[in-house]
């Protein structure tokens, strides 16, 4: 009687699952129109990503996608080089920021071209599991949830890098008479650049290039939180399509082939957590070393003051942005261990009379294993992480001020002595 119930609960669910939901809002599907524009800046090479399911998925090292990717690789892996270089003539924190973003982009681009060759079989299992899992439904509205916080976060950053571009703008024509030398200016002495130009001559092919290179690499260095962002909303949503149906029955009397039968699901849901979490911890890893860089430069260059309106709303603007993508990433990437706990609150609520083998071997497996994301097994993602977080950046900001200080008093004792030498 009590299974006759539950198959026809299964069953009307299954019905309210329509064909149009199916299609928009699996993860293959909602996720398709981002990975395509990535795509087009060299990120995630994978064809067949707007096919009719994850079987169409492939990756080829021959295709054209793996080839502009490994294209781009190769020139932000040379920016990288002659940022450092540029170090050779001493070393400084501005110097230290090319080496760090071209080194964050050109390791980004590393880790997506190895992701693209998991990513048909990460899918397939994905697929396999909203398939297995159909009677729960699918996210509602995922798709459109995806494309709000991918077009927030891509406007956010096309913001802060016309800001940048800007405001070295302004600093270049304040130091020049004429357009022609504004640009000179620009490209080979306001930071941006000058890792190229301090090897190569100037020229507007090289300049054009150099441009259209760092636009590429803004974006992949953008492209990096967003795309935990949205991989973590869509396994978080899973987990609450589980938890919802639990709740619905907290409390009830229900046979142990009831428990047993959601116990499997929950460990498919938990094997999928860690098939994710293989295939991105790496890039989750540089995603938090690099954000935690230039959160602490940005702090670092507050103190310093900032000329005119521009250099103003840029800095705010950059500083607010990065520290809006690390806490936006930190909360919905806790999000799937948070998820991973609600069941426990239902099995704390069994019936003495359903309390069997079960129940107890569900409530250990939950208790016991840490289902999160992790940056290679290093830390996992709790909303913990952010405390640890703020105090490790109030902690390194305190070395960075006192190495600040020691550079500029260098600095200014060398100037006084080469003053004396030549009086």
């Amino acid at each position: 009687m009590t299974g006759g119930f539950f198959k026809e609960c299964d069953l009307a669910m299954m019905n309210t699952v329509t064909l149009n939901e199916e299609n928009v809002n699996s993860f293959h599907h909602a996720i398709s129109s981002v990975i395509v524009t990535a795509q087009c800046f060299g990120l995630l090479p994978v064809l067949g990503v707007t096919g009719p399911n994850a079987a169409s998925l492939r990756f080829q090292w021959n295709s054209f996608r793996a080839v502009f990717s490994i294209f781009i690789l190769l020139g932000a892996g040379l920016n990288m080089c002659f940022a450092v270089v540029l170090m050779q003539s001493g070393i400084s924190f501005e110097q230290s920021d090319g080496v760090v973003f071209f080194g964050t982009v050109t390791t980004t681009y590393m880790l997506f071209l190895q992701l693209a060759k998991q990513w048909p079989n990460l899918m397939v299992e994905w697929e396999n599991l909203e398939l297995s899992q159909k009677h729960y439904g699918y996210p509602r509205r995922l798709h459109l949830k995806i494309k709000i916080i991918a077009t927030a976060v891509l406007t956010g950053a096309l913001v802060e890098h016309a800001l940048s571009k800007s405001s070295r703008i302004t600093v270049a024509a304040a130091h020049t008479d004429n357009i022609t030398d504004m640009f000179h200016h620009y490209f080979t002495k306001t930071g941006t650049y000058n890792q190229m130009f301090a090897v190569m001559d100037y020229s507007f092919t090289t300049a054009t290039l150099t441009l259209i290179t760092n636009f590429i690499a803004t974006f992949a260095w953008n492209f990096t939180d967003l795309f935990i962002i949205l991989v973590s909303l869509a396994l978080t949503e899973r987990f609450h399509l589980f938890n919802q149906y639990l709740v619905s029955l907290r409390g009830k009397f229900l046979p142990e082939s009831f428990w047993a039968q959601r116990r499997e699901e929950y460990n498919n849901l938990s094997h999928l957590t860690r098939t994710l979490d293989s295939c991105i911890s790496k890039i989750v890893l540089v995603s938090f070393g690099s954000n935690l860089y230039f959160i602490c430069r940005q702090l670092l260059n507050s103190l310093s003051p900032l000329d005119g309106v521009i250099n103003t709303l840029y800095f705010c603007w950059s500083f607010g942005f990065v520290l809006f993508r690390t806490v936006t990433l930190s909360l919905y990437a806790a999000s799937i261990y948070d998820e991973s706990l609600l069941p426990k609150r239902v099995l704390y609520d069994v019936p003495p009379e359903s309390y069997r083998g079960e129940v107890s071997r569900f409530l250990s497996q939950i208790v016991t294993d840490t289902v999160a994301l992790s940056g290679m097994n290093f830390f996992h993602i709790t909303r913990t992480l952010l405390l640890t977080l703020a105090g490790t950046i109030v902690t390194y900001e305190i070395v960075l001020v006192q190495l600040n200080s020691i550079t500029i008093i260098g600095s200014n004792t060398t100037n006084n002595m080469t003053r004396k030498f030549y009086e």
